[in-house]
């Protein structure tokens, strides 16, 4: 049987071939969206005021840390990933987790443009191992650009405390903690590949792969944001990284290589699924691409089975899981939105926000 497909990757943008180079990884956009994403009105009508509200507050946040100011390596993604997470939790009972979310979201895109974009293998070294240690006092060996991110990394971690403390989960934070660090090592892992030459199989790959989308940290993470009576068990559970979750994360990863892979490839960048795929089956590219399809397939059908087969206790992380899919397949039915979002993305948000379905 077809698997449900409701709708129809990634954070992961990948090397620029050299520092300081921006304009040829994003050509011809630097500010439309957050034009369009700031001319949010009242139309959007009385339940979207929460919706109407984050858009300047979130425009500010990512000019207080001036981070388009001084990481000129860095996509500013205001815009695209409000709306990315809007399609996760639309509910207006969730808009201070959905801000906390996206101000998230925009942080592990500078971390993965620090990775991909700019760093160097020792700078790189030396910010893993100061993730790992969660240590944000000794930071003068990092060099300026990383200590300007860590200062909205640790403001922002400051804002999940206090949201954690009203609702009276601050336990939470270990989790969240400990979720943030593989994502970093995952980066890191790229990062050495890359830059050594080396070849990884098809597996090595899709291990560390499916970590660097982002979404084992996102949906967790907006679990343990979200929620108030997260078990010990489901939260340990969580570190796990559930089977729904690794679909989730599979089908990412493999939409956002199928319709980004000729664009990746023109710079410098570990070889994608696809072309793995072909060098360790020794296949030509139109069985890779069937290939691929047949396990995006089989994704979705794990994510169905999870979905329906899952205990009460776990159908708000199932819930996360498939909508964090379905946008997945949203942002890349027509190529990668969120890298190049002035077609098809900056349409989408401008039907949604400012000119929303009228009665």
């Amino acid at each position: 049987m077809e698997a449900v497909r409701p709708l129809v990757s990634s954070v992961g943008l990948k090397n620029v071939p050299v520092r300081h180079r921006r304009s040829s990884h994003w050509p011809g956009r630097t500010g439309p969206l957050l034009v369009v994403f700031g001319a949010v009105g009242g139309e959007f009508g009385d339940g979207g005021r929460a919706v109407v509200g984050a858009s300047p507050c979130l425009m500010r946040w990512s000019e207080e840390f001036g981070l388009m100011k001084h990481l000129p390596f860095y996509r500013d993604r205001v815009a695209e990933s409000y709306f990315w997470i809007l399609g996760v939790w639309f509910e207006p009972r969730y808009s201070t987790e959905r801000l906390l979310i996206s101000k998230l979201f925009n942080l592990m895109t500078v971390i993965d443009d620090i990775y991909d974009a700019y760093g160097t293998i020792e700078e790189l070294q030396l910010f893993t191992n100061q993730i790992q240690r969660w240590d944000f006092q000794n930071v003068d060996g990092l060099p300026e650009y990383m200590q300007i991110f860590l200062n909205a990394f640790t403001s922002f971690m400051t804002e999940i405390e206090e949201e954690l403390k009203k609702k009276g989960t601050l336990h939470h934070r270990h989790y969240i903690i400990e979720l943030f660090k593989p994502f970093v090592r995952a980066n890191f892992q790229d990062a050495v590949w890359t830059n050594t030459g080396y070849k990884p199989t098809f597996e090595e790959y899709l291990n560390v792969s499916l970590v660097t989308t982002g979404y084992p940290l996102l949906i967790s993470a907006s679990l343990c944001i979200m929620a108030k009576d997260l078990s010990k068990d489901t939260l340990d559970w969580l570190l796990s990284v559930p089977k729904i979750v690794k679909a989730s994360s599979m089908l990412f990863r493999l939409v956002d290589d199928l319709f980004s892979s000729e664009f990746e490839q023109q710079r410098k960048h570990l070889d994608s699924s696809l072309q793995i795929c072909m060098r360790d089956e020794g296949i030509k590219e139109q069985e890779a691409v069937a290939k691929l399809k047949s396990m995006v397939d089989k994704a979705w059908k794990d994510i169905n089975k999870e979905w329906l087969s899952s205990l009460p206790s776990r159908k708000h992380l199932n819930l996360l899981a498939l909508n964090y899919t379905r946008m997945a397949e949203v942002i890349y039915k027509y190529g990668d939105s969120y890298t190049n979002p002035d077609g098809h993305m900056k349409e989408n948000i401008t039907l949604l926000l400012v000119h929303p379905m009228e009665d």
